[in-house]
Formats: C-alpha cells, sequence, structure tokens
C-alpha cells in the first residue's frame, strides 16, 4: 500500500486506475502516488473511493412509510456503507498518532461493508469467546468495560428493534446490559445463538444480515475500540482476528 511509504495521491486518480486482487481480497491502485501523505490527502483518496464506488453498489429497495403505511421505492446502499463513509472521515493521524493509523489499516482492510454476513456472525462468536477468556486476565479486559459515548445508547436502540432483538433484551432481566463494549458484544452473540435455536434450520448469516440492517452504526466502532485498545497479539484476541482477515 502507498500510505506504508508516507505517500498518498490527495484524489489524483480514476477509475482506471483501481485494480481488484487475490480473488477480490486485496484493492490496488495502479497509479503511482505523488504526494506525501497527510490526513486531508487521504481523505480526498476516499472521497475519490466513494464518488468511484458507491454507484455501483446503490440498489432500490421497498420500504414502508411510518406515517402513511404506504410501501415506497427508494435508492439504497448495503449496510454498513454509510458507516464506512463515516469511519473513514475519522481516519487518524499517520505521523503523530502511528499506532492508531496502523489499526485504522487493518480495521478498514476488513471493514463490516466487505465482509460477508457469515464472517461477521463466525468473528462475532470467535470473539466473544476470546473476549469472555480475557476475564480471568483484568488488565487486558479492562478495555471492554469502557462506557464511552460512542457506545452509551446501544441499549435504547437496541431494546426497541424489532421482536428478535427485543426478545434477547427482555430474555433476561434489562441489569444485565450495560452501555460498555462487553455487553454489547454479549448481546450480539447472544442474538446469533437466539437465532440458531429458535430458528435452526435457517442460514447462519441471516443472523449477520439482521445485525448489520439493524445495528450497522455500532458493529464498525465496536471493531475499531477492540483494535485500538486491546492486544490482538495475545493468546485469545490473535486468532479471532486472523481467522475474520482471511475469511474475506
Amino acid at each position: 500500500m502507498a500510505e506504508e511509504k508516507g505517500l498518498c495521491w490527495q484524489g489524483d486518480w480514476k477509475d482506471s486506475d483501481m485494480k481488484v486482487r487475490s480473488d477480490g481480497r486485496e484493492f490496488t491502485i495502479t497509479k503511482v502516488p505523488e504526494y506525501n501523505i497527510s490526513k486531508d490527502g487521504m481523505k480526498e483518496d476516499f472521497k475519490k473511493f466513494f464518488e468511484i464506488l458507491f454507484p455501483y453498489y446503490m440498489h432500490e429497495s421497498e420500504e414502508t412509510n411510518s406515517v402513511s403505511g404506504k410501501i415506497e421505492k427508494k435508492k439504497v446502499l448495503p449496510y454498513y456503507f454509510l458507516q464506512f463513509q463515516q469511519d473513514c472521515a475519522e481516519v487518524p493521524h499517520p505521523q503523530r498518532e502511528s499506532v492508531k493509523f496502523e489499526n485504522f489499516q487493518k480495521f478498514l482492510g476488513s471493514h463490516p461493508a466487505f465482509m460477508s454476513p457469515l464472517a461477521m456472525t463466525t468473528f462475532i462468536g470467535d470473539l466473544f469467546i476470546s473476549c469472555d477468556n480475557l476475564r480471568h486476565h483484568n488488565a487486558e479486559f479492562l478495555p471492554l468495560q469502557d462506557k464511552t459515548a460512542k457506545m452509551v445508547d446501544w441499549i435504547d436502540h437496541a431494546k426497541n428493534l424489532c421482536k428478535p432483538f427485543r426478545d434477547i433484551y427482555y430474555l433476561v432481566t434489562s441489569a444485565a446490559y450495560e452501555p460498555g463494549y462487553w455487553y454489547f458484544l454479549n448481546f450480539l452473540r447472544n442474538f446469533i445463538q437466539h437465532m440458531r435455536m429458535d430458528k435452526p434450520d435457517q442460514d447462519i448469516a441471516v443472523s449477520g444480515i439482521m445485525i448489520g440492517y439493524h445495528l450497522e452504526i455500532y458493529v464498525p466502532p465496536f471493531i475499531l475500540f477492540v483494535l485500538n485498545n486491546c492486544d490482538m497479539n495475545s493468546l485469545f484476541l490473535s486468532s479471532s482476528w486472523n481467522r475474520f482477515e482471511e475469511s474475506q
């Protein structure tokens, strides 16, 4: 990647410069970058990426108007795409925040927008098991108890969703869930498990689709938080992340 060499394009590239390799797992820009890497330069590259790519993914969807009850057709993007756009706007400074920048590149390389629903449900299950094991190691588990603003309202959102999500929230006492990252992961895992038991013949990927549709603004920030605050080289987390990356 050009960013790893300290260079960027500042948006000065076009669709013919885009190449996809390794069976879709690797995206590259073939044009030689001419600018020193900067936060603003990378934002321009992302902006160009959205301008070129998003029209190909835009599709028509039927949705029920909450006021009139009528079915309306509208142009939409796949779930996680708009969150991907917002995430790219928060790119860390390449020099002043080098560690976060490296994690951010990993995050974008396996962003939920470009991962299959099955890969997402598998990763959530793997990550839950890994993080559950961390509870015996307080120093490593402590970051998952963080209650920052980005995750503070997930409970109010989840308990007002459609029936399967509400069932999971009220299946146990509401005190079982708090605003922390660990509780959000616990909720996702419980939802997948409940769907698996309630509808054993249903493809597990359906759970991933439902999570993406209803909780797309929470899942990517959660993944980025784990990358930035937990030891991804540890015995507990490295295998989960490696399997997720390889499932592209």
